[in-house]
């Protein structure tokens, strides 16, 4: 799976997996779900990208997911790091699966191949989820377990 889109229970339950990082949001319809367990919306003309590795809500230069595909799905989709993943794990990964960080990027995770492992969509969000509610309000400078957030 390099993106899966959604149907109505896959995008209901991309909503609920969601929340768990961003509490606030809005009863809202995702799109798609890609490799990295990113979450696409596609609202208002603009596609937002949800990233649980990073806990970051990215805005896209095209307004759908398609048309993202079409204009730059290197970049939409991280081909330079799906390759070495790809390389490390030539199977295909398991519907309801993504390549997750071990070490989240607000934890000064590596952005590399070397940092993901496969794992369960819907938990990784569930953790990463609970990890970043707990985090986000520290002062940058203030140590977790010997690690400072990135």
């Amino acid at each position: 799976m390099n993106l899966h889109r959604h149907d109505a229970a896959s995008a209901a339950a991309a909503l609920t997996m969601v929340r768990e990082m961003f509490p606030e949001l809005d009863d809202v319809t995702f799109a798609a779900v890609d490799w990295l367990g990113r979450q696409y919306l596609e609202t208002d003309g603009v596609l937002a990208v949800f990233d649980p590795g990073s806990a970051e809500v990215r805005p896209h230069y095209h307004p759908t997911v398609d048309e993202a595909l079409a204009a730059a799905p290197d970049e939409l989709l991280r081909t330079d790091l799906l390759a070495e993943w790809r390389a490390r794990h030539p199977e295909p990964l398991a519907a309801g699966w993504c390549a997750g960080y071990r070490q989240p990027l607000f934890l000064g995770g590596e952005d590399s191949a070397d940092n993901l492992e496969a794992v369960d969509l819907a938990a990784y969000w569930s953790t990463r989820g609970r990890t970043w509610l707990r985090v986000k309000d520290l002062p940058p400078d203030r140590r977790i377990g010997g690690v400072i957030p990135g």
